[in-house]
């Protein structure tokens, strides 16, 4: 029961939050102490998660992928080979990529599971502090993504089951940054260096090189050639052939359709198969009509992204409008590929940023102001697995209520092309002071 109360909790946490942070600003209580209030409820409600979450699913991804990876990869091919075959349950990225790891694991196993976890806190918080500056937020507007930033559940999520979402955030924030500084070559390598972590961001680069970028793109490519060579000269074709095989050829045909996907396949699908695998890791074919479906979806998506970032290129200067241009993409990363985990939607928080200054003071009278606010609230809902006894609450559950990420993306991804169409009420990008550093 505990597995489906952690939902209206951590509802209630952010409306308290909202509501707490307007009124605490309206009555001339100083930035600091509205985002200490905000950051101790989101603590609160992090800490509600923490315990919802089995006590054999905490760490996990680090555990049995990360960690496990790091440590075999140096001494035991064999061992490192039946990891990769294990799909997405496995080590899913690129071989070479496991070195990154090595370090922890020449550590005691509980001292490197309380390092990677303060490295993702410490990554929460540092991400919270790059979108403030981003976004020029203050008062309420910062003390929320402060909330978001600690107790929401894509980075909630992502820290319990240890995992590198909003690590890797980091380095795609600073890519945005160097390409407003005209620094491509740099961007370029921070761009390629996340998607070796989280391979559907390559369609940074697909961006850049469409947008004229080509030395982000160039770069990037450089980066993933080298890795790409390092890793089969290391590690041999046969071992990348199972990783090929088991982890990348599947996650283009089947779907996964567990509680904690949050792609359009994921959620079409399980509109059609209920809670049938809810708790199910392993790719599933599905029916025609429901991969039809799928494929409308995807279509209209980029259809709509391809169309917005067109009319930002045509609006105003690229410095104007690079921050909203990559939040397009970042919709379409999280959108459009069969896999996307709950905590990938760590990086939604950045158009949220762009989004939040109209938000506060509240204005009962602007519908946009709650429909962000919405939007924000249910892309902060909790990942909990929960199995009753009734069927009609398990098909609810698993066909809307897991899917509320989703649903609060596709909102926002919807105010965010009203913006487009409005620039005019759109706060100016340009104006983020790291770009003048």
């Amino acid at each position: 029961m505990r597995f489906i109360l952690i939902y209206p909790f951590c509802a209630a946490m952010f409306c308290l939050c909202a509501w707490l942070s307007d009124r605490l600003y309206k009555r001339g209580v100083s930035e600091l102490n509205i985002t200490v209030v905000s950051a101790v409820l989101g603590i609160l409600t992090f800490v509600a998660q923490y315990f919802a979450v089995p006590q054999e699913g905490r760490m996990a991804d680090f555990t049995n992928a990360y960690y496990a990876a790091g440590k075999v990869a140096v001494v035991d091919k064999v061992a490192f080979a039946e990891l990769l075959a294990k799909g997405a349950t496995g080590f899913v990225n690129l071989p070479i990529v496991a070195f990154v790891f090595t370090p922890f694991s020449f550590l005691p196993k509980p001292v490197a599971l309380v390092l990677f976890f303060g490295l993702g806190l410490f990554a929460s918080v540092y991400v919270w502090r790059i979108l403030v500056r981003w976004a020029e937020l203050n008062g309420p507007q910062s003390a929320l993504m402060a909330f978001l930033m600690i107790g929401s559940g894509p980075v909630a999520y992502g820290v319990i089951v240890g995992n590198t979402s909003q690590m890797v955030m980091i380095a795609v924030l600073w890519g945005v940054i160097f390409m407003m500084r005209g620094k491509d070559w740099g961007a370029g390598v921070l761009f390629a260096a996340a998607a070796l972590i989280k391979p559907a961001l390559l369609l940074l680069g697909v961006y850049a090189l469409l947008r004229g970028r080509w030395r982000v793109s160039l770069a990037g490519m450089a980066v993933c050639v080298v890795a790409a060579f390092l890793s089969i000269t290391v590690f041999g074709w046969s071992l990348h052939r199972i990783w090929l095989e088991q982890t990348i050829f599947p996650a283009l045909q089947g779907l996964i359709m567990a509680h904690n996907v949050q792609s359009i396949g994921g959620v079409v699908g399980r509109l059609f198969v209920g809670d049938l695998y809810l708790g199910n890791w392993d790719m599933h074919p599905v029916a025609p009509v429901v991969a039809t479906i799928i494929k409308i979806g995807q279509t209209i998506t980029i259809a709509i992204v391809a169309g917005s970032v067109v009319l930002l290129a045509r609006k105003a200067r690229p410095q104007q409008t690079l921050a909203m241009e990559v939040s397009f993409i970042l919709f379409l990363i999280l959108l459009l590929p069969n896999i996307s985990w709950n905590h990938y939607y760590v990086w939604a928080f950045l158009p949220l940023s762009l989004l939040l200054p109209s938000v506060f003071p509240l204005n009962k009278k602007n519908p946009e102001t709650w429909l962000i606010l919405a939007a924000a609230g249910m892309i902060a809902q909790p990942v909990a697995f929960w199995h009753g006894s009734s069927d009609w609450v398990n098909g609810l559950f698993a066909r809307l209520i897991v899917s509320l990420p989703f649903v609060g993306a596709v909102l926002l991804l919807a105010i965010s092309v009203r913006r487009v169409l409005l620039w005019d009420h759109l706060r100016d990008p340009g104006s983020f002071k790291l770009t003048d550093r």
